[in-house]
């Protein structure tokens, strides 16, 4: 089967996990990713690429590997490297049914290795890896690189202080990443069309950077709802639901029988409000993207041409109206974790 590359999605230097889609064959035949790009440390002026510190000609020094790359559930064997390009491909030779590989940059390595605070770490990393999936990628022989575990505690001087780091970091899919890139690059790209000599425009700077936060918000609070429907088997729960119906029918008095049934039909009912809840948040994500799109057209042609002031005034007040509707939608939490800690 010829080999496949599909989509590639940013691995930004914030310490976010990056959830790996895996198929059921995946399970079996094994997993193949590739790695590409270079981040940058301002703390210490050097350049990493996906498995080795870069020499100050921005080429990889394979005498000096590092561990700045988390990977779960293990970290997979690199099997083809080009370090001219700084592209690397890693295997997971086999995986758990119902485990999802990850990946972060580890801001806790650099905590680590630098004794500054995790704030400090990821106001001075810039760049971003990219990770795509390969598909039909053939099977090479391992080289295994091991990711050195960190301290638990930081000393430094006479005084012993402790980071809190370990975090539970969170862990998006695959999808809701690449819509978030995508946002970014084109909130990045609104900002940067704003001149400072209009001023009627400076104030879309920071409605553009609302929306971009909010979509960070919408994108969790999307991913917190899957989790917690993740935990449950719909089919199952029909089934079983289902089934007592039918006792319950027969048995009309066995009172247990028909709270378990109750509890049931209600843990259907939640299933279906977390499923409504997230196609609204998702709908409400993709209108972010599409308003950002036409802010950006819009004020793209403010610097091509004299747009006419209502014209001007239409951009900002979209970009208005979308803050309202977005603060209101975001209001509302879902509580995906009631019923993930419910047992059926």
């Amino acid at each position: 089967m010829p080999i496949e590359k599909l989509t590639p999605v940013p691995i930004e230097p914030d310490g976010v996990r990056l959830a790996i889609p895996a198929r059921d064959a995946d399970l079996q035949d094994g997993l193949t990713v590739e790695i590409g790009g270079v981040i940058r440390c301002a703390y210490n002026g050097k350049a990493y690429d996906g498995v080795y510190e870069c020499n100050l000609a921005d080429a990889a020094d394979t005498g000096r590997p590092h561990s700045y790359l988390s990977w779960q559930p293990y970290a997979p064997s690199l099997i083809e490297q080009d370090t001219r390009e700084h592209r690397y491909r890693f295997r997971f030779a086999k995986l758990a049914r119902g485990v999802l590989p990850s990946v972060r940059v580890d801001i806790d390595r650099f905590v680590d290795d630098f004794l500054i605070s995790p704030s400090e770490v990821r106001g001075s990393l810039t760049g971003r890896f990219m990770i795509t999936r390969v598909e039909g990628a053939p099977f090479a022989l391992p080289w295994h690189y091991a990711l050195a575990a960190a301290p638990a505690l930081v000393l430094t001087g006479a005084a012993a202080w402790v980071i809190r780091r370990r975090m539970t970091a969170s862990v998006l899919d695959y999808d809701l990443v690449a819509q978030l890139h995508r946002i970014r690059e084109k909130a990045a790209a609104a900002q940067r069309a704003v001149r400072n000599e209009d001023r009627q425009l400076v104030a879309v700077r920071e409605r553009v950077k609302v929306l971009e936060n909010g979509a960070h918000h919408l994108a969790r609070q999307i991913q917190q709802i899957r989790t917690g429907r993740g935990l449950h088997n719909r089919a199952q729960l029909e089934r079983d639901a289902k089934l007592l119906a039918q006792r319950a029918s027969v048995e009309p008095s066995n009172e247990e029988l028909l709270e378990t049934l109750l509890v049931k039909r209600k843990s259907l009912e939640q299933l279906a409000e977390l499923e409504q809840s997230e196609h609204g948040l998702a709908d409400r994500l993709s209108r972010i993207e599409a308003v950002l799109e036409n802010a950006l057209a819009g004020l793209q042609n403010v610097r091509t041409s004299n747009m006419a002031d209502p014209v001007r005034n239409s951009v900002c007040q979209a970009l208005d109206s979308e803050v309202a509707a977005l603060r209101e939608a975001t209001q509302l939490q879902p509580d995906a974790a009631i019923l993930g800690r419910s047992r059926v």
